[in-house]
């Protein structure tokens, strides 16, 4: 019954084991690390499905009880996705505007041309400064500089609609606020802003730009997740000629 070699210890071991090999946390890896010396003496399980089923259900074990669907989870019998009957498992939640957003940063380097340089969550300019200090950081979800230009891209998880004129297409005020905060701070040369939402059946095309006067446009673009691509406006010259990014796929 106490046998420190026991399948819940083995399968313990063995999650433990796949997560310091694959997570890229640093507090992860170190934490997993320290948990597996706590179990050194315990070998890691060989036969995780095996092992599941020797599981002991007695009640002197049942303290081991709400690890149990992490190692299911973790060593792959068990999904974190809704599932029929009456399992009851853990659940992984994602914020999906960050998912989002590092999706669009993960195609937008491998589209852009060489010249261009693509930098993530700057967070070098403020919106004022009072009493001599620096108040407001601004942090743009990107920067792409080109020759002598920067241009300002903020990704956006949300819905448009090409069509619904009276409500300005959906297009949010406070972003369109935002934008114009980055610009004036960071924007140079003949950068535009950009707005990036996801492409649907209301939003395929990009909007006309929009004139906040002073030489700064503004462009609403969508972005087809399908492809991984920027269906940019022609005249976005950040991209290059065309259409943009897109043009790289």
């Amino acid at each position: 019954m106490f046998d420190v070699n026991r399948a819940e210890n083995r399968l313990i071991v063995a999650a433990l084991t796949k997560v310091a090999n694959q997570t890229r946390e640093a507090s992860s890896w170190r934490l997993a690390h320290e948990l597996e010396r706590q179990l050194i003496d315990v070998p890691a399980s060989r036969d995780a499905p095996a092992d599941l089923r020797r599981w002991s259900t007695e009640r002197l074990m049942s303290h081991y009880e709400p690890i149990r669907p992490w190692c299911e989870l973790i060593l792959g019998d068990r999904s974190p996705l809704s599932v029929f009957g009456e399992w009851r498992g853990r659940s992984l939640l994602f914020p999906m505007e960050k998912l989002y957003e590092r999706y669009v940063e993960a195609c937008l380097r491998r589209a852009l041309p060489r010249e261009t340089t693509l930098r993530a969550q700057s967070a070098s300019q403020y919106l004022c400064t009072h009493n001599g200090r620096r108040l407001f950081q601004l942090r743009p979800d990107f920067l792409v500089e080109h020759g002598k230009s920067v241009s300002v891209l903020d990704a956006k998880w949300k819905l448009l609609d090409a069509n619904d004129v009276d409500r300005n297409y959906g297009l949010s005020q406070p972003d369109f606020y935002q934008l114009f905060a980055y610009g004036h701070r960071y924007r140079k040369g003949d950068g535009v802003l950009v707005l990036i939402y996801p492409k649907c059946e209301a939003f395929s095309e990009p909007h006309e730009p929009f004139d906040l006067q002073d030489g700064v446009v503004l462009y609403a673009c969508p972005f087809d997740l399908e492809r991984g691509c920027l269906l940019s406006h022609p005249a976005v010259a950040t991209f290059g000629p065309g259409r943009g990014a897109s043009d790289q796929h």
